[in-house]
């Protein structure tokens, strides 16, 4: 999906980056109905949400031990979900059985669907900094009022695995380092090969 903000922005949304979170809580409207790579309106700066490749694993995970198949658009699906859901569509595979099978089978799936997202960006903001970074970002534009940046700093998380799910949704660190290396150039590039805050 990608979504209005104000009257000078735009967010391309990535799938489990925390674009749900973003929606909500500043009351963007949609512009396009699929999570699909779209240009920016032409009056607009547009931006987006990327996660530690690791971290984003782990929620995709999650997501598929609660829906199942993703309810995301056809070209993300095809980028990045259709690829490794088979790798847990049975909702009994442990996180870390799973995070083995894409580092074997899939290594820089990740950074490729996200470098595709960025390349049409003006922005990019990273979840592990996600309202501090959101509330620098609109005051740059101009599109920062004292009710975002509340609403940015006081209202809990959207979106959250439910407890039972979120309690073995964590993989060794060993695993989150191999999928790091696997996403080695992303990682790199944007400081996620040191530890990151969850």
């Amino acid at each position: 999906m990608a979504y209005l903000l104000g009257e000078k922005l735009a967010m391309l949304h990535i799938p489990k980056t925390g674009g749900i979170f973003l929606k909500e809580v500043l009351d963007m409207k949609p512009f396009a109905k699929q999570h699909t790579v779209v240009d920016c309106p032409p009056d607009r700066f547009m931006f987006c949400v990327i996660r530690d490749p690791a971290l984003w694993l782990a929620s995709f995970w999650g997501h598929m031990q609660r829906h199942g198949a993703t309810a995301a658009g056809p070209r993300f699906r095809k980028l990045l979900f259709e690829p490794i859901e088979v790798d847990c569509w049975y909702r009994d595979i442990p996180i870390n059985e799973f995070f083995a099978a894409y580092v074997d089978k899939h290594a820089g799936l990740i950074s490729s669907a996200f470098s595709e997202y960025i390349s049409k960006v003006d922005e990019v903001i990273k979840n592990e900094t996600l309202r501090i970074s959101t509330i620098v970002m609109l005051d740059k534009y101009g599109e920062l009022t004292a009710k975002r940046a509340h609403d940015l700093t006081q209202l809990g998380r959207k979106n959250e695995m439910p407890r039972g799910i979120r309690d073995t949704a964590t993989p060794t660190e060993k695993m989150r380092d191999a999928v790091r290396q696997a996403e080695r150039d992303f990682c790199e590039k944007w400081g996620y090969l040191r530890a990151t805050s969850e």
